[in-house]
C-alpha cells in the first residue's frame, strides 16, 4: 500500500492532534460542569448545566471521537506503524474503541436522560430517587 510522504504525515498528525485535543478538552469541560452541578440552587440552573453538557457531547465529543478514530485508521493504513506492529498502537486502538463504545452505550444515554429529567422536574430531580 502507498505510504504518506513527510507533508502528508504532518497534515495527518495535525488533524489527529486537533481531534484528540478537542475530545480530551471537551471531556474535561464536561467533567467540570458536572462537578458544578451539585451546587445548583434551583432547577433552571440544573437544566442549563445538563443542556450544556448534552450540547458539548453531541456537537464536539462525538465528531472529535470519530475524527480521532478515522485519522488513527489513516495513520495505521498509510504509515509504517501499521495496526499491530507496536504495542502502543494496539493500546491506543483498544482504548479509543473502548471509549467510543462506552460513550455510545452508557455515557450518552445517561447524559440524555439527566437532561430530560432536569427539564421535566427541575429542582425536584435533585431529591427524587
Amino acid at each position: 500500500m502507498k505510504k504518506l510522504g513527510v507533508k502528508g504525515k504532518a497534515w495527518l498528525k495535525g488533524f489527529h492532534l486537533f481531534f484528540c485535543c478537542a475530545w480530551i478538552g471537551t471531556g474535561i469541560s464536561m467533567l467540570v460542569l458536572t462537578m458544578v452541578k451539585g451546587y445548583m440552587p434551583n432547577g433552571d440552573e440544573l437544566y442549563a448545566v445538563n443542556a450544556c453538557v448534552k450540547l458539548l457531547d453531541d456537537f464536539i465529543i462525538i465528531p472529535a471521537a470519530l475524527g480521532s478514530l478515522i485519522t488513527g485508521l489513516l495513520f495505521s493504513l498509510f504509515t509504517n506503524w501499521g495496526f499491530f506492529k507496536f504495542n502502543w498502537v494496539i493500546f491506543k486502538w483498544i482504548t479509543t474503541v473502548a471509549q467510543i463504545l462506552f460513550g455510545t452505550f452508557w455515557l450518552g444515554p445517561w447524559t440524555n436522560g439527566a437532561t430530560a429529567i432536569a427539564n421535566a422536574e427541575r429542582a425536584q430531580s435533585l431529591t427524587n430517587a
